[in-house]
């Protein structure tokens, strides 16, 4: 398409996705939907009288869960989750992507029917120990999917959806509990159960209609499949234009290089340049679950109804729940607009004093009304920052900074430090809230204000700016050693930087000599979406 002068006009970063691009990654994504619904399902499910009434028992005059068995049910499950994300790499590198979801929708389904005719808490445990290995193959293997399917620059707001749509899980869940708040009958916890059987079916029934990742298919010597898969979710122009082929190849060319075929050791992840990343994507992780957004996920309806705010509680996890949604749709949209970094110091700056806020106000001694509104208020504001400022961003970038050949390895290990992390939130905080133990309260918020704070410097000086880099590509950038605040700036020349202007990035990939090498290769200027003149 020209302009009044001759030009070929630059290709808003939307023009390179397609229908079927969509289509595949709401398929996948649905994964975390359920993995979002058991988290913000159980947290609510704790404070339900029906619940209570079945698996708890009674403690001072009321049907509470007692504090070690709340601690157990909360924290266990991360096992689960652990042996979920340690079985993806092999079984992905076996078994393909699609058919990894396929073993992932059995998981659930089986998890929520043993939860459902459980007749005691040890078996309901051990159903969402079930349910935690899907989502530990969900959090590893759908952003490795949609990272590898997404264009360069849209490739955090694909990847990056993975909480979005986690917290659109949670306010179902919030919303179905909210429901059935007063109800004491089984059908009070019974109901919000049998739901999660919902998502995987939905998944079943899309998962046909979706390619294989084009990457996996090239790794494993399939390049003819490849293309027709990457045809698929590319669009019409690119096709045509022979974008598409070019990118095969290039990826080839990078697969050969990188050697991907030899899968490499996990003693690799700490070697050379990998042992950065894996120290990056560890962190990345520990300070996503343990500055207290883990603590809300968890205990958010506990929490509230132990400040005194009664059935009020259910409504404020469902605002949460819905701030989070609105927070999140607009960090999906700057993360590849204006870069990672911006949005992850600017967010994690704010939440600082939010959560010292809370400790602060909900800790005086008589509790107003104002002081009940600013809890909630700074509570729910210092969740939306926070998940803004690590959730997102940590599966985005854990994703992608493994680069070609040890991917799904730093992803795996930086999800075994998010199970220590969210394992040891879990099993501590009901000591910390109740008795026995420290009754803390709303003093929590300190411990999460100091540990905010360091997340805030660590994001400032060590977390590097991977937008509109292509996963090939980010090999050369740790190989130049840049600090965390130069990789905005870094050229490169290899062929990751021609896959990312193949797939519509090109600012970062010398300019003129860029576009004039992806023109040898058999393109013409408009497939390289440049301003070109006549």
């Amino acid at each position: 398409m020209s302009n009044s002068n001759g030009q070929t006009a630059v290709r808003s970063r939307w023009s390179h996705t397609s229908p079927t691009l969509w289509m595949t990654c709401i398929v996948y994504v649905f994964a975390d939907v359920f993995y979002g619904y058991d988290s913000g399902m159980f947290s609510s499910l704790q404070a339900l009288p029906s619940f209570l009434d079945k698996f708890g028992a009674k403690i001072g005059g009321k049907q509470k869960l007692p504090t070690k068995q709340s601690s157990i049910m909360n924290s266990v499950v991360w096992a689960g989750k652990l042996a979920g994300a340690l079985s993806v790499e092999p079984m992905v590198e076996r078994l393909g992507f699609k058919k990894a979801m396929v073993v992932l929708c059995a998981v659930q389904c089986l998890a929520a029917i043993i939860e459902l005719v459980s007749p005691n808490w040890k078996v309901f445990t051990f159903g969402r120990c079930l349910s935690y290995v899907a989502q530990g193959i969900a959090e590893n293997a759908v952003p490795s999917y949609t990272s590898d399917i997404a264009p360069a620059p849209v490739r955090s707001t694909f990847t990056g959806s993975l909480t979005f749509f986690l917290v659109i899980g949670q306010l179902w869940s919030n919303l179905m509990c909210r429901a059935y708040r007063l109800t004491h009958e089984s059908k009070g916890w019974k109901i919000p159960v049998a739901m999660q059987l919902v998502p995987p079916i939905i998944i079943l029934i899309g998962l046909p209609f979706t390619p294989e990742s084009p990457r996996w298919l090239t790794a494993h010597g399939r390049k003819e499949e490849a293309l027709v898969a990457l045809n698929r979710i590319r669009p019409a122009h690119d096709v045509a234009n022979g974008n598409t082929e070019a990118e095969i190849n290039a990826i080839d060319e990078a697969i050969q290089e990188s050697n991907v075929k030899d899968r490499g050791t996990w003693l690799d992840i700490f070697r050379g340049t990998y042992l950065r990343r894996s120290l990056i994507a560890m962190f990345m992780f520990i300070v996503q679950q343990a500055n207290g957004t883990q603590f809300i996920q968890s205990f958010g309806a506990t929490f509230y109804i132990s400040m005194g705010y009664g059935d009020m509680s259910f409504t404020y996890t469902s605002i949460t729940s819905a701030a989070i949604i609105v927070a999140l749709g607009c960090a999906l949209y700057l993360y590849d607009k204006i870069g990672r970094r911006p949005v992850m110091i600017v967010t994690s700056f704010i939440q600082c004093p939010l959560i010292l806020t809370v400790a602060i106000v909900g800790s005086a001694k008589h509790q107003t009304s104002a002081n009940v509104h600013g809890v909630v208020a700074c509570n729910i504001l210092f969740t939306s920052f926070a998940r803004c400022a690590t959730d997102s961003p940590s599966y985005i970038i854990n994703s992608e900074i493994g680069g070609v050949k040890l991917r799904k390895k730093i992803m795996a290990w930086s999800t075994w430090w998010q199970v220590i992390a969210a394992f040891t939130v879990s099993y501590v905080s009901p000591y910390l809230l109740a008795s026995p133990g420290l009754d803390l309260g709303a003093k929590v918020g300190y411990i999460f204000f100091v540990i905010s704070s360091l997340g805030f410097l660590f994001i400032v000086f060590c977390v590097p700016e991977l937008k509109g880099r292509s996963l090939e590509e980010i090999d050369e950038l740790f190989e130049q050693r840049l600090w965390a605040w130069q990789f905005d700036k870094a050229v490169t020349s290899g062929v990751g930087a021609r896959i990312a202007e193949l797939e519509g990035a090109y600012e970062h990939h010398g300019g003129e000599k860029g576009r004039e090498e992806g023109i040898e290769m058999g393109h013409n200027e408009e497939s390289l979406d440049q301003k070109v003149g006549p």
